[in-house]
């Protein structure tokens, strides 16, 4: 997944429920399980609730016929148990309801559904929509590219019908003109490469039962040459890459940073970051005590909630002007549209 991020969490408890929700065995705890588990998903990361419809047909496609009552229900009643917990959690905090001081949960629900800034039409070629597919594509055109064309084929095989339906909805939602954040590939990436080798499978299974003469072998063969030729192809392609992966530093700068910032800026001193020096400086004794309104640390904030936080705002009520530095990153310096205290203290 090349990146650490709430998505990376999300999508393995997602593809947990999948793998329940599709046992061969058919369990009564498993249909429970994988609510619980798609239940946390969505909990790590609101967006995987997109993969809701085709989790549930899944699920309904392969209980018993006998049991598909208690199976549903199962399904339905962990899966809205274990989400209710966080708004329930949130109550009690004093969190729920938007107000001041605090961040709320229907707050943030609503700016991520509703206020949020749009990125533009993905066929708007100067959208940053658009922009960011193409970055997706630039990393990886082949597993992306191969999901999309063979989805059709996996939308015909009952192996791989609902993995398809799970890559579709999210290649559905990329058309919308919303908000499309950078990480939303994560979802995408290891649904794809389940059409890919499940359709693979398929083709071949079919090629092998087929007599060399038939035209449904005929067929079936040029299938597997189209398939075969790609992979050779990505296979060329792929060493080089991973090599790369695994020996260039690019982040090497920004190690350079955090060295000089351990040794040569005190503790006492108030700092700006980004997540990741926040991560650093915290595990090298600069404060990580908690503070009253949910955040943890009186000396190194990060950049985003200094705008947006309403308890660290009130910490805060100068700004940027009660820090001594900022670090300046990439992240903060892409983002002062939206974040103008960041923006104020880099000028």
């Amino acid at each position: 997944h090349r990146t650490v991020l709430l998505d990376n969490v999300a999508i393995a408890w997602a593809l947990a429920a999948f793998v329940l929700a599709l046992t061969p065995r058919r369990r009564l705890w498993a249909f429970a399980g994988s609510g619980a588990c798609f239940a946390v998903s969505v909990l790590s990361k609101e967006t995987a609730l997109i993969l809701l419809p085709a989790l549930l047909l899944a699920a309904a496609r392969n209980v018993d016929k006998g049991t598909r009552r208690y199976c549903l229900t199962l399904f339905v009643s962990f899966l809205a148990l274990v989400a209710l917990a966080y708004p329930i959690y949130a109550t009690l905090k004093g969190e729920l309801l938007p107000g001041s001081g605090h961040v709320s949960l229907v707050g943030a629900i609503v700016e991520q559904l509703v206020t949020r800034e749009a990125t533009g039409s993905l066929f708007d070629p100067d959208s940053t929509s658009r922009a960011t597919v193409m970055a997706w594509l630039e990393l990886d055109p082949w597993l992306l590219g191969s999901a999309l064309v063979l989805s059709p084929i996996a939308l015909a095989h009952r192996s791989t019908r609902m993995v398809a339906l799970a890559y579709l909805v999210q290649v559905v939602m990329i058309l919308r003109p919303g908000y499309l954040p950078n990480m939303y590939v994560i979802g995408l990436l290891p649904f794809a490469a389940l059409i890919v080798t499940g359709t693979g499978n398929a083709l071949w299974r079919r090629l092998r039962a087929s007599t060399a003469s038939s035209p449904a072998a005929i067929g079936c063969a040029a299938a597997a040459l189209v398939i075969a030729v790609p992979t050779l192809m990505v296979l060329t392609r792929w060493p080089h890459r991973a090599e790369t992966a695994m020996t260039a530093r690019p982040d090497e700068p920004a190690r350079e940073a955090r060295r000089w910032l351990v040794n040569n800026v005190g503790h006492e001193k108030r700092l700006i970051v980004d997540d990741e020096f926040w991560i650093h400086l915290v595990e090298h004794g600069f404060d990580a005590e908690p503070v009253r309104g949910g955040f943890f640390s009186r000396k190194v904030v990060s950049y985003w909630p200094l705008d947006y936080d309403p308890a660290v705002k009130w910490h805060f009520p100068n700004g940027w002007r009660d820090f001594d530095y900022i670090v300046s990153t990439e992240p903060i310096r892409a983002t002062t549209e939206r974040t103008p205290e960041a923006a104020l203290a880099l000028n």
